[in-house]
């Protein structure tokens, strides 16, 4: 996302918490515990389909090393560190580049799809709401999020290729 369209996009998302008591409780629980929610689709709707539940889980743990090591290579402040910002929830200090929450949730998200669409789509629109909470609640920038749900779905589809492969 250009720097000149980053802030703006940034201020408008930001801008709607603080707004209203019960959207922010809204935001809260879409930025820090709907990712738990994917948990649950996991052992309740794939448990049966031990391929896909294997394979989700190899893209979440190869999701997350990878945005650990991208964010100990390339180091970028939080939002709050650099600016006013309306804060929701409280976070470490640590790079915001990309986004764990949105990387992961969009793996899962993605990597479901591929099987079975019409829940793969209720989860992108979930990952989709997760990634956008991180923006409002103010612990990310929309690049960020948006690295995130790239690395998340890339990973995920090659994942899902290489699963083919493997079976075929």
């Amino acid at each position: 996302i250009s720097e000149y369209l980053e802030e703006p996009i940034f201020d408008f998302l930001n801008g709607l918490a603080k707004r209203n008591d019960i959207l922010d409780m809204v935001w809260v629980f879409f930025a820090q515990y709907a990712i738990f929610l994917f948990g649950i689709v996991l052992i309740y709707f794939v448990r049966k389909d031990r391929k896909l539940l294997l394979k989700v889980a190899l893209g979440i743990i190869i999701t997350v090393i990878v945005v650990a090591v991208i964010k100990k290579i390339w180091f970028i402040p939080r939002p709050f560190s650099d600016k006013e910002v309306n804060l929701l929830i409280e976070h470490r200090q640590d790079s915001t580049f990309p986004s764990k929450h949105a990387a992961v949730a969009f793996a899962v998200a993605f990597g479901i799809f591929l099987q079975k669409k019409k829940l793969g789509v209720w989860l992108l629109l979930l990952a989709l709401g997760i990634a956008l909470s991180r923006v409002i609640v103010g612990v990310h920038y929309p690049a960020d999020v948006f690295a995130g749900a790239l690395i998340g779905m890339i990973i995920a589809y090659s994942n899902n290729k290489f699963f083919l492969r493997k079976t075929k």
